[in-house]
C-alpha cells in the first residue's frame, strides 16, 4: 500500500520552499468530507505555471503541475526552469514505495532532457542512454518535449499521467502532469 504524502509534509520539501510556492486559493469541498482544493503559484514565472492539490483529511489525493507548452519549449530547445520544476515536483511527490529504478530514470530523464539545439557542456551519455532505455520513461520524455500528446502509467495505487492539451481559458496548449492516488 502506498502512503500518501500529507500537505504539511509537502510544505517542508525543497520543492515547496525553493520555488517559493504561495497558496492562491483554497476551495472547500463537501464530498469527500474534509476535502479541499489548493491552487498555488511559484515565486517566479507565475503566468507559465499552475500547481494544484486535492486534499482529503490533510492527505494529498491528486497533485497537478501545469506548464505553458510554449514556455517549456520543444524538441529543439527545452527551458531549464521547466525541467527543474518538473523534476522537483516528481521528487517531492512520487512515493518511496514506487519502483526506485523507474522513479530515478524518470526524474533524471526529465532533468537531463535537452533539445537538438541546446548546448549542454557536460552530460554523461551512459547515464542519458540508461534513462531513455526504459520505454515508459522515453514516452514521458517525448510528451515533455512536445513530440507526443500524452502518456500515462497505472500502478496498483498511483496513476501518473502527462498530457499536452489545449486550455480554452488560456487559449494555449499546456502540459499537465497529474498524480492521483487510488483508494486501495
Amino acid at each position: 500500500m502506498c502512503q500518501r504524502i500529507s500537505y504539511s509534509k509537502l510544505k517542508e520539501t525543497d520543492f515547496y520552499t525553493f520555488f517559493n510556492l504561495s497558496e492562491i486559493t483554497i476551495s472547500y469541498q463537501e464530498i469527500p468530507r474534509h476535502s479541499k482544493i489548493i491552487l498555488l503559484k511559484p515565486g517566479g514565472f507565475q503566468k507559465f505555471i499552475d500547481i494544484s492539490f486535492h486534499i482529503s483529511n490533510e492527505q494529498i489525493c491528486t497533485a497537478s503541475l501545469s506548464l505553458d507548452r510554449n514556455w517549456i519549449g520543444d524538441e529543439k530547445s527545452i527551458n531549464p526552469f521547466a525541467k527543474d520544476i518538473t523534476k522537483s515536483f516528481l521528487m517531492a511527490l512520487l512515493p518511496e514505495e514506487l519502483d526506485q529504478e523507474f522513479k530515478l530514470m524518470l526524474i533524471q530523464g526529465i532533468w537531463n532532457t535537452k533539445g537538438s539545439q541546446d548546448r549542454i557542456l557536460c552530460i554523461d551519455e551512459v547515464i542519458h542512454s540508461w534513462e531513455s532505455s526504459n520505454p515508459e520513461v522515453r514516452r514521458f520524455i517525448n510528451v515533455f518535449k512536445g513530440i507526443d500528446i500524452q502518456h500515462e502509467i497505472n500502478f496498483e495505487w498511483l496513476k501518473l499521467k502527462m498530457i499536452n492539451e489545449f486550455d480554452k481559458n488560456k487559449n494555449s496548449i499546456w502540459l499537465n502532469l497529474n498524480l492521483s492516488w487510488n483508494e486501495k
